[in-house]
């Protein structure tokens, strides 16, 4: 009975379907490392319209913004997160360029769903960090006042359009 017991349960150690840390769909591009080969190609281009058409940016903007979330995106590579910080800013801003799913960029870059999710989300939350406090200050006394000023024009009740 014991033995039995015992093959089966060595039967069913060698039989079960084993789950991969890299799909199998991305061994060759993740054991290659030729995965970011396609921005690396437009990053150094000597046409500066090819990054442009692949992420919407222009070398010196996108240099710019890594500038502002580099130490923010910077952390010790491991074989959990290999993506260097310019890379990772690379999938996001793909995404943002051509509204795309996260699927769709995964594909592109030959990395998981999931990772591309999170590398959207880790760099999304860097720039907000970085960036808002420039871009959308918060609201004060004038600005709501501009903003009163140009509701008056259009004669709308000023409790109605604030909402």
């Amino acid at each position: 009975m014991e033995d039995s017991a015992l093959l089966n349960a060595i039967a069913w150690w060698f039989l079960r379907k084993r789950r991969s840390y890299v799909r199998p769909a991305h061994y060759q591009a993740a054991f290659r490392g030729n995965s970011f080969e396609t921005f690396w190609r437009y990053y150094r281009s000597p046409d500066e319209r090819d990054l442009v058409r692949f992420l919407r940016l222009s070398r010196t903007e996108f240099d710019e913004v890594h500038s502002k979330i580099r130490c923010l995106l910077e952390h010790c590579p491991t074989h959990l997160r290999p993506r260097q910080d310019m890379e990772r800013l690379a999938i996001f801003l793909r995404f943002l360029a051509f509204g795309t799913t996260y699927c769709a960029v995964a594909h592109l870059f030959a990395i998981g769903d999931l990772t591309a999710y999170d590398i959207c989300k880790e760099v999304s939350r860097a720039i907000v960090t970085v960036m808002q406090a420039k871009f959308m200050p918060p609201p004060n006394r004038q600005t709501w006042e501009r903003s009163a000023e140009g509701l008056s024009i259009w004669r709308h009740l000023r409790h109605m359009t604030s909402v």
